[in-house]
Formats: structure tokens, sequence, C-alpha cells
């Protein structure tokens, strides 16, 4: 698959494209995880943390990337909650305690800090941390909100992706009042085909 790889921690100034587009294996789903292919991933101030090393990956290479929309490929065996061709998108807490403190957890592992995001064709998450997206969002619309996951708790996303009564994110709604909840909810809407990934 593709992937754009950190190899090494680097000033932006001295080196505006930091990140090399390698070939590199699909990830094999653990038990609990799904595999993912990548359909769009936003790009967040936090990547320019992690290339110029102020919240630097575990290790390197990484695959940077925590606002992810794709489609289920593959699940593993004690996967419940999910299937193959389910849209999920992925945030920024790959894994933790699912405690309230979560965020802030010595258990917390960051999708694309600590283990690998969603610049590449494919990448694996954890079923607690992949969240079904409402067929009101465009894969673009739906990208940036999951950068939210590291500061509201996982639970009030699922519901708030899910339940009718409560709201999705509420500044879409405001920059979209053409769009109720829900009938966002209820009924897809016409968008843009995904974008493939860039091939060298």
């Amino acid at each position: 698959m593709k992937a754009m790889l950190l190899m090494r921690i680097v000033s932006l100034r001295d080196n505006p494209e930091p990140l090399t587009l390698e070939d590199i294996p699909v990830p094999e789903p653990a038990p609990d995880e799904v595999l993912i292919r990548v359909s769009t991933c936003g790009v967040c101030h936090t990547e320019l943390d992690e290339i110029e090393g102020r919240t630097p990956p575990s290790v390197l290479p990484m695959i940077l990337g925590h606002e992810v929309i794709g489609r289920v490929a593959e699940t593993g065996e004690r996967v419940t909650k999910l299937e193959v061709g389910d849209r999920v998108g992925v945030g920024w807490i790959f894994k933790s305690t699912g405690d309230d403190d979560e965020n802030i957890s010595d258990e917390f592992v960051a999708t694309g800090r600590d283990a690998n995001g969603g610049y590449a064709e494919y990448m694996t998450a954890h079923e607690r941390y992949a969240y079904r997206i409402p067929d009101c969002f465009t894969d673009y619309e739906a990208a940036p909100l999951l950068c939210a996951g590291g500061q509201v708790r996982p639970e009030t996303l699922r519901q708030s992706f899910a339940s009718p009564e409560r709201d999705a994110p509420s500044r879409f709604f405001r920059r979209h009042p053409d769009r109720r909840r829900s009938a966002c909810l209820s009924a897809p809407q016409p968008r843009a085909p995904a974008p493939r990934f860039p091939v060298a």
C-alpha cells in the first residue's frame, strides 16, 4: 500500500516536505481491531507538532493522521460491532481505558503518533474507537469532526453520531442550516465521490 511516512523529526523551515511516499505492507488487524481502507484523512496542526518534535511520535517511521474516514475492509476475530463495508471514522484516541479520563490515561495511545494513522491507503483501529459515520456527512465533512476525539469523550461522539435525540457536532449544522439533524440521520445526502490516494 502507499503511505506517507515521517522518517525523522525535522524543522519545517529547513524541510518543507517532511513526509515520504513509500510502499509498505497492508497492516493486519489484531483480534479486537478492524482494517480500514482510508478514503479521506484531514490535516491537523498536531501533525506539525509531531513533525517538529513538540509531541514526537513514540517510534519512527510513523504514519501520521488522526481525522480518518474509510470503510471496514476486514475485521479481527473478536470484533462484534462493526462489519466489512461499514463507513467509519477514527480520531486522536487509538486506544485507551474507556474511563472518563481516558484522554490523559497512562494507557492512552494516539492515532498517528503512537500507532500508525490515516495518511495511507489502509490503517488498523480498535473497534471501540472506530465510529460509524452517518450518510448525511460526506467524507470531507466528517473527517475534521474526528479531531475532537481527544477532548470529547468517545461515548459522547458515538451518541452524537448515532442518536436522533442528540446533536451531531453543532458547528456543522450552524454552517449548513439546510441539513436538519433528523433529516441528516435518516436520509442520505448527495455527495461527491471520495478521492483516491495519490499514486506516484
